[in-house]
């Protein structure tokens, strides 16, 4: 599956049966296959990716990694929830074990902050113009999720800087 910069989502023809029977099934309580779930995961996963702060020219390197691995966390977690067991892991655990380790915190820490880093940005953050803008932006909701905060810390807060600085190197390969 792919997604347009105009808003535009393409998925391969087999991703999307597997998903439309899914759908029907859901609606009558029947056990999905591991097919239909990661079919099911595909279309959560592309249109995740509507929901961020973005521009094309920050999805490079750790830009494109921060960006797919916090879009498959948010998808496995709504997957999970919609079919009530996650789909096969594979797409991303590559990047998304990297962001595990650079981070040192907990998986529910993450799926936290990347749930966050969906949502609504602060009101201080412009849509990322750069790899390093989108980072930094995961990191602030890392530092908040991580430390139970009532507040994003700022951009320059010495937290989100020791976090970017741990997770650059590790994402900088791309997904």
């Amino acid at each position: 599956a792919t997604k347009g910069w105009s808003g535009s989502i393409s998925i391969q023809q087999g991703d999307h049966a597997r998903a439309s029977e899914a759908v029907g099934l859901l609606g009558r309580n029947a056990r999905l296959s591991p097919s239909q779930a990661e079919g099911v995961n595909t279309l959560v996963h592309e249109s995740t990716h509507g929901h961020g702060a973005l521009n094309a020219v920050a999805y490079l390197r750790h830009g494109a990694s921060i960006e797919e691995a916090t879009t498959e966390i948010v998808a496995r977690s709504i997957t999970r929830a919609v079919v009530g067991k996650p789909p096969p892991g594979g797409a991303y655990d590559g990047v998304i074990g990297r962001l595990r380790a650079a981070s040192g915190v907990s998986d529910d820490v993450i799926e936290s902050a990347s749930i966050r880093f969906r949502g609504p940005r602060p009101a201080d953050a412009a849509v990322s113009t750069s790899p390093d803008a989108h980072l930094n932006l995961f990191s602030r909701w890392l530092v908040q999720s991580r430390d139970g905060l009532d507040r994003v810390p700022a951009a320059d807060d010495p937290r989100v800087v020791t976090v970017f600085n741990a997770l650059r190197p590790a994402l900088e390969s791309g997904p």
